[in-house]
């Protein structure tokens, strides 16, 4: 039978594997909006207007970057901040498994100093 501990190598070794595409991260988030162009004939004094795609980051001390993208961008970006975010689950998983590692080889040091 498998026991806690190797149960937890497992599934974090399952985590890590997921961390394979790391040159393709990009944290941020990708949005759309409409804009009005101003030209009282163009199609978009009618409707919602153009269709703009946009990249957000946010830095440091709450500054935010947005970058517009060409629609040829779009899907290759939104790839990029999935992946990010896929990498970004299987980090904390690993976290959270590594902590429940750590109580267990705890658990195991006080039951080996009790045996004395």
């Amino acid at each position: 039978m498998i026991d806690e501990k190797e149960k937890l190598l497992n599934a974090r070794l399952k985590e890590v594997k997921k961390l394979k595409n790391l040159a393709e991260v990009m944290r941020g988030s990708v949005f759309t909006r409409y804009i009005k162009c101003g030209n009282k004939n163009c199609h978009c004094s009618k409707d919602k207007g153009h269709k703009i795609y946009y990249f957000g980051i946010t830095h440091g001390v709450g500054k935010t970057e947005q970058i517009v993208l060409p629609t040829e961008l779009l899907k290759g970006t939104e790839r990029q901040v999935k992946t990010y975010n896929k990498v970004l689950e299987a980090l904390n998983e690993i976290s959270r498994i590594n902590i429940k590692l750590l109580r267990l080889k705890k658990e195991e040091i006080k039951k080996k100093k009790g045996e004395k």
